[in-house]
């Protein structure tokens, strides 16, 4: 996969959750100019295979216009990262018709043992919460 315009790329390793803890010599981002391949330049910069394939999902899901894909293989990711993400859409819609009681009642059944979210909605609401269960 090939860079449209210019990709600055957060390093996985010099990032302690939310908090920047570089080691000696790490930069906290990779820049992935135009015309350059992708897994390649962040190879060089030293991530492991894992953490390529993480970064070029985490592209493909959000970003897909600023790459250019160039083989089959690509194209085929690209549609199964299209068709999960329409699936958790409509998963999502799902939960969310659920009135608040429903949606407890879900959380408890799926394990949850903390404390129960508030919001409905939102990156850390009940139905993220009762989706991401679910997937586990």
């Amino acid at each position: 996969m090939k860079a449209k315009i210019q990709l600055d790329i957060r390093n996985p390793r010099a990032f302690n959750g939310s908090s920047f803890n570089p080691k000696a010599g790490e930069s906290s981002y990779f820049s992935v100019f135009p015309g350059e391949n992708v897994e390649k330049t962040l190879e060089q910069n030293g991530l492991s295979e894992e953490e390529v394939a993480e970064i070029c999902m985490r592209l493909l899901k959000g970003t897909k216009d600023q790459v250019e894909l160039e083989t089959e293989a690509e194209e085929k990711v690209l549609k199964e990262v299209q068709e999960d993400k329409e699936a958790e859409k409509v998963r999502k819609s799902e939960i969310e018709k659920l009135n608040k009681k429903e949606q407890i009642t879900l959380l408890k059944e799926l394990g949850h043992k903390g404390k129960i979210p508030v919001y409905e909605k939102g990156g850390d609401g009940r139905i993220a919460l009762i989706y991401k269960l679910e997937q586990v």
